[in-house]
């Protein structure tokens, strides 16, 4: 009996002859053997430097069984929609969490649209972590989007992500301030998320600079702080998918 690596797992060679052993697995014969499998067990084979195939590998082994043992990945997640929600919280991923919460959300991928319910998935992604799921809780909290208004709160959750570097939490600090009249907090906050390459708040900055509440140096250090951002952002790969994109 031999056993040889596969795209398809471990592949054991038995033969004919031999009795058959009851163990886990797909067993096959080779009259029944998938064109995919016999494929890859073709690809097996050494090519010898004449441009034959090696004998001793793999394919042209007739009346032999084959067994397919199949060895799942274990880095492999199936997709959020193939997972229960139950299974998903109790991995305590913050990030599938998120997107449970995203997909209830929008209501895809046949779950109810349910807005409460997205709410209660981002704080409990917040808890374990997650910037975004912050800034999220923080705009249902202080809109009063699916749940009662609460705008201490969600100034709270837009603190906590904003102090890791959540540029957009950063920027909704600044309206907050901004709403207030306290113009130079909004201004520092909007500084801050400038220089973290977000665009809108440069822009806010520009306005303010108009109206006579940010000063020509504030402008000019917010919009160095801008590019140097984003000179450090860019690279093949982003500008490739931003080519596309546009």
């Amino acid at each position: 009996m031999s056993r040889i690596p596969s795209n398809f797992g471990t592949i054991t060679f038995k033969p004919e002859e031999e009795e058959e052993e009851e163990e886990e697995g797909v067993r096959v014969t080779r009259a029944n053997v998938a064109d995919a499998a016999l494929a890859d067990s073709h690809r097996t084979q050494r090519e010898l430097p004449d441009g034959r195939r090696d004998p001793s590998s793999t394919a042209g082994r007739t009346g032999q069984l084959i067994r397919v043992d199949i060895i799942p990945c274990p880095t492999w997640l199936p997709p959020i929609w193939q997972i229960g929600t139950l299974e998903i919280l109790n991995r305590g991923d913050a990030v599938a969490i998120n997107n449970l919460a995203e997909q209830h959300y929008h209501g895809n991928l046949g779950l109810a649209k349910d807005l409460p319910r997205s709410i209660e998935l981002w704080a409990e992604a917040a808890e374990l972590g997650l910037l975004h799921a912050h800034y999220k809780v923080g705009l249902a909290c202080y809109y009063g989007q699916g749940v009662d208004e609460d705008k201490p709160r969600g100034v709270h959750h837009w603190q906590q992500a904003a102090m890791k570097g959540h540029a957009l939490s950063r920027r909704m600090l600044g309206d907050v301030e901004y709403d207030n009249g306290n113009y130079q907090i909004a201004l520092q906050h909007y500084i801050l998320s400038a220089k973290m390459g977000y665009e809108m708040s440069l822009n806010s900055i520009k306005e303010m600079f108009k109206e006579g509440h940010a000063t020509k140096a504030q402008y000019a250090e917010a919009l160095l702080g801008y590019r140097d951002a984003v000179e450090e952002m860019k690279s093949p790969q982003r500008e490739e998918a931003k080519r596309i994109a546009n």
